[in-house]
């Protein structure tokens, strides 16, 4: 048998190896940038699409609406109250619905690689299942008294 030589398996310094890790550095955070906006832009256009659609319908539903009712109230307040809906709509939905979509998401790889890794962690996950739904209900009931009160 012939005797072969030592490989080693080693990193050469050049001077102009440097540079690569940058490019490598670079070109990965601009990746991540480049993916977290095209992430956005479905997100955005939808929002975008819903909120006309409910600013349609809500101008129509106003609009439909019965004289007696109109001549009742102020048209001040009717205009308060659309737009403070427009504008939590418009303020608050895209920011739940982007972090609903991104925890789920989460939720769902946690759940996907603790099943794969340790399937029997779902006997925990029941009663735990259980307890934030029960929360969950609670503190949906406290919202809406809250709101109740601050209406």
């Amino acid at each position: 048998m012939s005797a072969s030589k030592p490989t080693h398996l080693a990193v050469i310094v050049t001077p102009t190896s440097a540079y690569y890790i940058i490019y490598i550095y670079v070109a990965t955070s601009e990746s991540v940038l480049a993916l977290g906006f095209f992430r956005g832009l479905p997100l955005v256009h939808t929002l975008l699409t819903v909120s006309k659609r409910l600013h349609e319908k809500m101008l129509s539903a106003v609009l439909r609406a019965p004289i007696a009712t109109l001549n009742t109230m102020k048209t001040g307040r009717i205009m308060n109250r659309f737009t403070k809906d427009m504008a939590t709509i418009d303020d608050m939905l895209p920011l739940v619905l982007f972090d609903l979509i991104q925890l789920s998401v989460i939720v769902l790889g946690a759940i996907f690689t603790v099943s794969i890794m340790r399937p029997y962690i779902f006997i925990a996950a029941i009663p735990l299942g259980a307890i934030f739904i029960f929360l969950r209900k609670y503190f949906l009931r406290t919202g809406q008294q809250l709101k109740l009160l601050e209406a």
